[in-house]
């Protein structure tokens, strides 16, 4: 009988220590607590790969959210020099499949009166350049320039320029307009 005891005992000994072995050698899956939303798929370090649009460790940022928001500051011209409250708007914004932004719908409303403009991220930094095209005409251009810092800070240069055919001559009327504002 003791031997029956003594064998028993190495054999449940032996199966333990094969368990623990087994066990302990096999590879375990690194996507096993890695939860990915928004159609993101855990990849073989262990991290999210997101599709186009969203971004961030488990893809739960929506890639436009950096953008979309109403900025509210001061508005000051040089014709004028007092600064005017007002705000900017981005009210959409357009992701292509390879991730880029295709383009930005801004509105920016100071002193009564609101500017529709549209534009296109140029590179995805922590400061951002949303680049418009320049609206020109026989008699009149404008151009913009328009960063956004962090998600918070959008600031808006628009500088515009009309010839004065009227007069008799090419007088030209410049004002240059800076609208600093920060994301509500």
């Amino acid at each position: 009988m003791k031997f029956w005891r003594i064998g028993i005992f190495t054999l449940l000994i032996f199966i333990s220590a094969v368990t623990i072995v087994l066990h302990s050698s096999c590879e375990r899956n690194v996507c096993d607590n890695v939860t990915c939303f928004n159609g993101g798929a855990c990849n073989q370090s262990g991290t999210c790969t997101c599709p186009v649009g969203f971004e961030g460790p488990q893809c739960a940022i929506q890639s436009s959210s950096y953008f979309i928001g109403t900025y509210v500051g001061l508005n000051t011209c040089d014709d004028n020099g007092s600064p005017v409250p007002g705000t900017a708007e981005i009210d959409s914004v357009q992701i292509t499949q390879a991730g880029n932004v295709d383009f930005v719908n801004v509105a920016i409303n100071t002193n009564r009166t609101i500017q529709y403009i549209t534009g296109y991220i140029s590179d995805n930094d922590a400061i951002y350049s949303i680049i418009v095209a320049t609206d020109s005409s026989a008699d009149y251009i404008q151009r913009y320039t328009i960063t956004l810092q962090g998600n918070t800070n959008l600031t808006i240069n628009t500088y515009s320029w009309k010839v004065q055919h009227e007069s008799g001559g090419d007088d030209t009327t410049i004002q240059n307009c800076y609208f600093k504002g920060t994301k509500l």
